[in-house]
């Protein structure tokens, strides 16, 4: 998976990926993996395999190389071991617009901007559950997810300055240009999971040390969100969706972020007796109410999976529109040449892939 452009606040960076060298054992060159066409038109090959040639003890290691004899034998050869460096998102137009808001005036015409520059990002390093973990050698934050979407999309974030630096129990910690050296931190409320019927992802947080607000932070498929939108967002919409379908067509696979905040009174709630006079904490109330809703529906014996995907649609509305990703969707080493086997075996395949009819004929 690789991050390659995107769209916020309706202004397209296209960037470009600094690619990340394949280098074998033996020297630095770069190797280009076969497509499944050029592979597929290689001819097949009758060989006579002779398994006692390749014969030997067991203390000697593998063999780097076996030469084909007179007899037609075949040639074996040890594969090199591959190490692919990441490929990192860059534009300088983006580069620009970021440095240029962390210095921005809340009352100038730039600062709009520069709150969805801010929040996509923000968006990005928090909505997932990639664990991170530090290389030994280079003391570099790596990131780790079952999704390689997720991965590639906080590394994006990480890329460009927002950096997601880990998970304590319930507080991620979120180092932004206008932070360093200091560390954002934020309390992990509720994380509404993706599933293929939702289409989307949520996470709840909020930000401490600040005015305590808490925070929806959403990412889907667009068809999902924009249905979620609030009706200003119409305009930004627009914008966006030009730029998904300009995505989609050179075969990308998108994602539209968005976000709200939990807005309601604020009381105290006492946790427990109310002889717990000195023992406190502040509960923002629409989130209180809901947050109870959610809970009760979890523990459902009938329809949980309903009761709780009610509960959550309810709070994934009127949202704030902030932009969408594009990123590739790499073949994994050996895939292609998997591929042109079936397809010399006479075996017909067919890959369903993205959640836009464009995303499948361009890719």
């Amino acid at each position: 998976m690789v991050f390659r452009q995107c769209s916020i606040g309706g202004r397209a960076y296209r960037g470009y990926a600094d690619e990340g060298r394949t280098e074998t054992s033996d020297d630095n060159l770069p190797t280009k993996h076969p497509s499944v066409d050029s592979v597929a038109k290689v001819p097949p090959v009758k060989v006579n395999v002779d398994l006692w040639a390749t014969n030997q003890s067991p203390s000697s290691g593998p063999n780097p190389q076996h030469q084909c004899t007179s007899e037609g034998e075949i040639v074996i050869e040890e594969k090199k071991k591959t190490v692919e460096t990441p490929v990192c998102f860059r534009d300088a137009m983006l580069a620009q617009d970021i440095e240029a808001s962390v210095s921005t005036d809340p009352n100038s015409e730039n600062a709009s901007h520069s709150r969805l520059l801010n929040g996509f990002f923000t968006v990005l390093a928090l909505c997932h559950t990639v664990v991170t973990s530090t290389d030994p050698v280079t003391g570099k934050i790596e990131y780790k997810s079952q999704s390689p979407d997720e991965a590639a999309l906080v590394q994006a974030a990480a890329d460009v300055g927002f950096v997601f630096c880990g998970r304590d129990k319930e507080v991620l910690s979120f180092r932004t240009p206008s932070s360093v050296p200091e560390v954002d931190k934020y309390e992990l409320l509720n994380i509404l999971e993706f599933t293929s019927a939702r289409k989307r992802m949520s996470v709840v947080v909020r930000k401490i040390g600040d005015d305590g607000r808490i925070f929806l932070l959403t990412k889907g498929a667009d068809n999902v969100i924009f249905q979620r939108l609030k009706d200003s967002e119409h305009e930004l919409m627009a914008e966006t969706e030009a730029h998904l379908n300009e995505f989609a067509n050179t075969g990308l696979r998108t994602l539209t972020l968005a976000y709200k905040v939990i807005s309601g009174r604020w009381f105290c709630l006492l946790p427990g007796s109310e002889f717990w006079l000195s023992v406190f904490s502040c509960i923002e109330a629409d989130y209180f109410d809901w947050s109870k809703r959610y809970h009760e529906a979890s523990l459902e014996l009938e329809g949980r999976e309903d009761k709780v995907e009610a509960v959550c649609s309810d709070l994934e509305q009127e949202l704030r529109l902030l932009g969408a990703t594009a990123i590739e969707d790499r073949l994994q080493d050996g895939v292609p040449e998997t591929i042109a086997d079936l397809k010399r075996a006479g075996i017909r395949i067919w890959v369903a892939t993205g959640d836009k009819l464009e995303t499948a004929i361009g890719g």
